[in-house]
């Protein structure tokens, strides 16, 4: 019995070694294809980013009816600040991150939900690896995301304020930062939901 039981469990570490490893663009390829499975993230990046940037459209549009009512203080402090202001609302940006933040969360929870996870590990014991490109793809989208959504923001929101001439142009100074900050905080709040998804309940891999 003794004997059978290392020969199989030989067999089995010989099996193991034979088989090629996981290479890191092939779990890349993995966590992308088990992000995009999940059609609750399709949903939440269009529904989020279609809010985020109708917040900041609303701003503007307020700011452009209402122009001949400001007077001249507001008038003088409206570039930059003001029109910078209707391209990334406060609104817009907590709008923002709870989404990302959810998102990054997500990706998680919905991985455990399904007891997926537990697959994974089984093909691939190197957690870290999992990890480090489950946490490469979903920083890449996020920042795919928050590119998109903040530069149709500016944009579009520039573009009616400057009807009333008041509008900024992206080779205005601070502009391009503010578009490229505004993209990074996608990219930053999702990892609030990866470190919030444990201990809101989500159960950790078993060894």
């Amino acid at each position: 019995m003794t004997s059978t039981t290392t020969q199989r469990t030989a067999l089995s570490n010989a099996v193991r070694a034979a088989e090629p490893h996981a290479r890191f663009h092939d779990l890349l390829a993995a966590e992308w294809i088990k992000l995009w499975s999940l059609r609750s993230v399709s949903w939440a990046l269009g529904i989020s980013a279609l809010a985020v940037i109708a917040i900041n459209i609303s701003s503007a549009v307020a700011d452009y009816n209402n122009w001949p009512t400001y007077n001249e203080g507001i008038r003088a402090l409206f570039v930059p600040i003001w029109a910078m202001r209707d391209a990334f609302t406060a609104g817009a940006c907590m709008v923002l991150i709870l989404a990302t933040g959810s998102i990054g969360a997500l990706t998680l929870v919905g991985e455990y939900s399904t007891g997926q996870i537990r697959t994974t590990f089984a093909a691939v014991p190197a957690r870290r690896s999992v990890v480090a490109a489950k946490m490469a793809v979903v920083s890449a989208v996020m920042l795919g995301y928050g590119t998109v959504v903040a530069g149709t923001s500016f944009g579009v929101t520039q573009a009616l304020l400057s009807g009333r001439g008041i509008g900024l142009s992206l080779d205005h100074p601070g502009a391009l930062r503010a578009v490229a900050a505004s993209a990074l905080l996608a990219r930053c709040a999702h990892s609030s939901g990866w470190a919030s998804a444990p201990s809101s309940g989500t159960p950790r891999p078993l060894s």
